[in-house]
């Protein structure tokens, strides 16, 4: 606060409630996650685009990037308890699942099931946050699991040494 030139009252007079900041926070992350994530996409043909959402989330690279990773892998778990936040988590939620479900339309799934839709989102979210909890040689395992697992589940071809295509989300955070 001291370099922006501001008390921690100047900073928190912005905001109706502590509970206001941490809605405006958990947006503005999520916000630039789906960014970064989209733009990480423009070069890719949009067949491809799933599948390469699903390998760079669950990489290595990602599962490191604590303070830069996707906030509601980081924050859901913490911020469900209460009523008012957990109002804007499903918001963010539900922006990553339309998000998605472009992606599944991208990639030739018109109409996909929703289990599909959302297995998919909790797979991902799960592996994460497992991944993040474990030791890095667990922690590797549990990626390529649900990354070979996803791929299966939605008809992809699985390779039996499959990397990610992606090994890092960029964040302007």
């Amino acid at each position: 606060m001291s370099g922006a030139g501001l008390t921690h009252g100047g900073f928190y007079a912005h905001f109706a409630s502590k509970g206001n900041l941490l809605d405006e926070a958990v947006e503005y992350a999520d916000d630039q996650t789906l960014k970064s994530l989209s733009k990480m996409l423009e070069s890719l043909p949009a067949e491809q685009r799933l599948s390469a959402i699903i390998d760079a989330y669950l990489s290595p690279g990602h599962a490191e990037q604590l303070a830069n990773g996707c906030p509601v892998a980081a924050l859901a778990p913490e911020l469900a308890r209460s009523k008012k936040t957990r109002q804007s988590l499903g918001h963010a939620v539900k922006r990553r699942l339309e998000w998605m479900r472009g992606l599944f339309q991208d990639s030739g799934r018109r109409n996909p099931p929703q289990e599909d839709l959302y297995g998919t989102v909790a797979c991902m979210l799960g592996g994460l946050i497992l991944a993040r909890s474990a030791e890095s040689k667990d922690s590797a395992t549990i990626l390529e699991s649900c990354r070979k697992f996803l791929h299966r589940a939605l008809g992809e071809p699985v390779h039996v040494a499959q990397q990610p295509r992606v090994h890092r989300l960029k964040s302007d955070r």
